[in-house]
């Protein structure tokens, strides 16, 4: 049986969606893009299909790392 595989961030560097970021900062989308807009979060790396963003881990890493380790453990916990 094959053993689990155990994120490692030093290896991949993951992207976020919105909710995601959202989420961890307990805000709603909505007033994620308006933190967005005003500078308090950094911009999106990559968008998606439509308006969809999306933030890499080393982003949001640099940018607020205790938001890192939320996002880190809920991935942790979706595996």
């Amino acid at each position: 049986m094959a053993g689990r595989l155990k994120f490692d961030p030093s290896l991949v560097d993951p992207l976020f969606d919105s909710a995601a970021l959202a989420t961890a900062l307990n805000l709603h989308p909505h007033t994620l893009a308006s933190h967005v807009v005003n500078g308090l979060v950094p911009p999106a790396d990559r968008r998606g299909f439509g308006n969809a963003k999306h933030w890499r881990f080393s982003t949001i890493r640099a940018w607020n790392p205790a938001i890192a380790a939320k996002l880190l453990d809920a991935m942790k916990a979706a595996a």
